[in-house]
Parts: structure tokens; C-alpha cells; sequence
């Protein structure tokens, strides 16, 4: 009896051993379970941001875009502004001030104004009422945008020994290179 008593319990004792290993089998893959569901959940946290800061970056560049655009219409204005405000261009008429288009026709000939001219790729004047145009000023630079004016374009007339100042509306065309 005594020995059949220690044959039964080393047969319990593997049984238990057995159901712990089953049940430590079960649980780990459990825990296994769980961090490959929080390593995707992470995964998935870590794209999603890359997402929502690639959506961001792109409104970003846009509005830096736009703003570069806006000053670059800001400078070609001020350009159009500083060349028809310039005194050597400048000439008064009996309506006020005017471009006088001797001084234009000249300045195609001086390179002194380069440096006036560094973010204008191009300056033409369209006479209106003669319907034709001259350049005044060209770089060759490609990407151009345009934008004008409307200015008094005059031209000095010698009529019985009297200078006399014939002025015509001209429409002044300046191209800025686009970047």
C-alpha cells in the first residue's frame, strides 16, 4: 500500500506539472497576444502622424508659396513705382508728370542701371493710340510674370523754335522673373 501511494502521487505531481506548463503555454501566448496587438497599435499611431505632419507641412508650403508670390507682385509694383518716379526718366507737361521717351529710347544703350533692373527680366512700353511697342530693357530670363501701368509717354517737338511736349497714353509693361 505504501508503495502504491508513492506510485499515485508522482503521477498527480505530473499531471499538475503538466497543467501549469499548459496553462504558463497559454498564458504567454496571451502576453505575446498583447504586445504584438500594442506594437501594432503603435505602429499604427506612428503612421497616422506621419499622415496628419505630411497634410501640415503641405498647408505650410502652400501659404509660404503664396507669400512668396505676394511679394514678388509687392516688388515688381515698387519697381514700376521707382522707374516711372525716377528724375531721369521723369518730364513735366502741362497734365503733370510724364516718362519722356527720348530718355527710354537712350537707356536701352546705358548698362549702368543693371543693378535697378536685377529682379526685372524685361521693360516694355506699348504706345496706345500708335499701337506699337519698344523694349527698353530685356535680361532674356525665362518664368516671367507681367504687370503694368498706365503713364504719360512724351516726346519733345520742336515747332517754329519752341519745345513743345506731345504726350500720349503708353502702357508700361514690366516682367519679373518668376521664382
Amino acid at each position: 500500500m505504501f508503495f502504491d501511494a508513492m506510485k499515485i502521487i508522482p503521477k498527480q505531481e505530473k499531471e499538475i506539472k503538466s497543467r501549469s506548463r499548459s496553462e504558463k503555454g497559454k498564458a504567454g501566448k496571451k502576453g505575446q497576444l498583447k504586445i504584438q496587438e500594442t506594437a501594432f497599435m503603435l505602429l499604427a499611431l506612428a503612421i497616422f502622424g506621419a499622415i496628419v505632419l505630411l497634410f501640415y507641412t503641405n498647408m505650410q508650403l502652400r501659404g509660404i508659396y503664396s507669400e512668396r508670390e505676394r511679394l514678388a507682385e509687392e516688388e515688381a509694383i515698387s519697381s514700376l513705382e521707382k522707374f516711372v518716379g525716377m528724375p531721369e526718366f521723369a518730364v513735366e507737361t502741362q497734365l503733370g508728370h510724364g516718362i519722356d521717351k527720348e530718355k527710354l529710347l537712350a537707356l536701352r544703350n546705358i548698362s549702368d542701371y543693371s543693378k535697378l533692373f536685377e529682379s526685372i527680366s524685361k521693360i516694355e512700353v506699348y504706345e496706345i493710340t500708335e499701337n506699337k511697342s519698344f523694349e527698353v530693357y530685356n535680361s532674356k530670363k525665362q518664368k516671367n510674370i507681367a504687370y503694368s501701368m498706365f503713364v504719360p509717354l512724351c516726346s519733345t517737338k520742336y515747332v517754329e523754335n519752341y519745345a513743345e511736349q506731345d504726350c500720349k497714353v503708353a502702357q508700361l509693361i514690366v516682367w519679373v522673373e518668376k521664382k
